[in-house]
């Protein structure tokens, strides 16, 4: 097993590049250190980067089929883990600071499977059924009831499709859309 002392810090450039880039203070940003490291040396990580299933726990992510598309998202280098800066960047996406816009984003990479630019009712039932499948006591049946009659008041278009404009019009009018993968960093920073 590694250690938090293992975990390399990261360089003021790099705290600085991240004030700029993120919704975080540099004091913030030490905090998300102290959180990354933890999570990092659990999973005896060598090179003090983040491995999927100590992600999934850290943001208490209990289905993992939805937990691996958060993780890819956050993983903009695809090379199956997260480097410090990824996590942050990632967090600070989720965070209730970001604007509906940039959760809207988040999501729609999220839901957009393929990267087609549009999200097909197959794409999108298979996320929301996920995510609200992690919900205690969850009816299968009602989620799939709800997905539905959600893509089908997004598809403004009646297409089969959601753009990225229909979907931003509709998180922004109901931000219940993308609050579903709101992270709450007062959480982060109380461990």
């Amino acid at each position: 097993m590694g250690n938090s002392n293992s975990i390399p810090k990261p360089t003021p450039q790099e705290v600085e590049q991240l004030t700029k880039t993120t919704h975080f203070n540099k004091e913030e940003i030490s905090k998300l250190y102290d959180a990354f490291s933890k999570i990092a040396s659990a999973s005896g990580s060598a090179d003090g980067k983040i491995q999927p299933e100590e992600f999934y726990e850290s943001l208490a992510i209990t289905n993992h089929e939805y937990g691996k598309k958060v993780f890819e998202a956050f993983d903009t280098n695809p090379d199956g883990d997260l480097s410090f800066s990824e996590y942050v960047s990632g967090i600070s996406q989720l965070c209730e600071r970001a604007s509906v816009e940039e959760k809207a984003k988040f999501c729609f990479g999220l839901y957009d499977a393929d990267k087609s630019g549009c999200i097909t009712k197959p794409e999108f039932m298979s996320i929301i059924t996920a995510s609200l499948g992690q919900m205690p006591g969850a009816d299968p049946a009602l989620v799939n009831q709800i997905a539905a009659q959600l893509f089908k008041e997004i598809d403004k278009s009646g297409d089969g499709n959601i753009k990225f404009e229909e979907f931003l019009k509709a998180a922004s009018k109901n931000n219940n859309i993308v609050k579903c993968v709101e992270v709450h960093v007062e959480h982060i920073f109380a461990h």
